[in-house]
């Protein structure tokens, strides 16, 4: 059995999943789910599972390597849709962080790599690696940046509203969630290591002193003497929960909302959608990051038909991937947008141009 913490020895609070330091401008970047999230929601049904199957199996040794775990798992995951069965090395994504040689990521760090992919397992090795072998420097084969880029995320998305929780167990039903916990380390109580971990600290926060903060892909749900449990495969403290390897946690829900920071997850590079043409468009507000409505709808319709959204049907919600779309209409149609306004670059932001750019073509 490990250490029961993803971190060194001598280390008293657990920082292997990062908080997010980033500007407001770059995190209005970020692809958000709710852009993604169309169609009728189907109710959602839960049932008592047989067993805790073992989902991907992972020591960290006593490394701040969980968030490249998630990504990992994400990599693996996505492959096996493909019948591509095959085991990333945590290290080949852990060494490339931007904070290195601190330890930990924060999520939209590790996704960015994620994207540009992850060499095998057997390339370079990462399991039940310490800290210093983690970072200790290796050579890059060519063979190993050939891996990379046959095994790459197509992009990430991050969920908003994490307090949806049917809406999470859609989501997990369909793919693993990269997700970042925070609780308190004391070893006298534990909130976290065990198999159902516990509020105990009902003071504690995820900036507060003592915090620790661990990344733990939730995998699965089930119904556990009644209760709605969701089953998160843990990197760390093997020993100390279910399954195979006794890493699997349940997670309740008074847990999920009251200590879960964020969530995420990776895509398949995603497919320009053929529309036809809309018509009867005509915008009248001004639209940016966090806009929601018809006007929005009606914004994406014709992104999507100007294959710039890789979105399905709109959403009506104006996130990361609508604002990217936005930027790519401006600058395609520059000489009508951007050069009466004296831009070189396109901005995100629907304002007078934009609109009547695109009423006009989409009337």
């Amino acid at each position: 059995m490990t250490t029961f913490i993803d971190q060194p020895a001598g280390v008293t609070t657990a920082t292997g999943a990062l908080l997010d330091t980033r500007s407001q401008e770059e995190k209005d970047k970020d692809w958000l789910h709710e852009e993604f999230a169309f169609g009728e929601k189907t109710p959602v049904i839960w049932e008592k599972k047989a067993d805790y199957k073992e989902y991907y199996p992972y020591e960290q040794g006593s490394s701040l390597s969980c968030v490249a775990g998630g990504i990992a798992i994400t990599i693996e995951y996505l492959e096996s849709l493909e019948n591509h069965h095959i085991i990333p090395s945590r290290k080949d994504i852990y060494y490339a962080r931007v904070n290195y040689p601190s330890g930990g990521m924060m999520m939209p760090d590790a996704f960015k790599i994620g994207i540009r992919g992850a060499c095998y397992e057997n390339q370079l090795m990462s399991q039940g690696l310490g800290e210093t072998a983690m970072n200790k420097e290796y050579k890059v084969t060519d063979e190993m940046i050939a891996s990379r880029s046959k095994h790459a995320l197509g992009g990430w998305v991050s969920v908003a509203n994490i307090t949806d929780y049917d809406e999470l167990a859609r989501l997990v039903d369909e793919r693993p969630l990269v997700a970042f916990w925070f609780f308190d380390n004391n070893f006298s109580y534990q909130e976290w290591w065990r198999q159902f971990p516990q509020i105990v600290n009902n003071k504690m926060t995820r900036f507060g002193k003592g915090v620790a903060r661990h990344q733990a892909c939730i995998v699965d749900r089930t119904l556990f003497n009644g209760k709605k449990y969701f089953v998160v495969q843990d990197t760390s403290g093997h020993g100390t929960g279910f399954g195979v390897n006794k890493n699997l946690r349940l997670v309740s829900e008074d847990f999920m909302f009251s200590r879960l920071y964020a969530v995420g997850y990776g895509i398949n590079k995603p497919t320009p959608v053929d529309t036809d043409k809309p018509t009867g468009i005509k915008l009248t507000q001004n639209l940016q990051v966090g806009s929601t409505g018809e006007e929005v709808k009606m914004l994406q319709k014709v992104l999507i038909h100007e294959k710039l959204l890789p979105i399905k049907q709109p959403t009506g919600y104006f996130g990361g991937a609508t604002r990217k779309a936005v930027v790519r209409f401006q600058e395609k149609y520059a000489s009508e947008i951007l050069t009466p306004a004296n831009l070189k670059k396109g901005t995100g932001l629907v304002r007078t141009n934009t609109r009547n750019l695109i009423n006009k073509l989409y009337a």
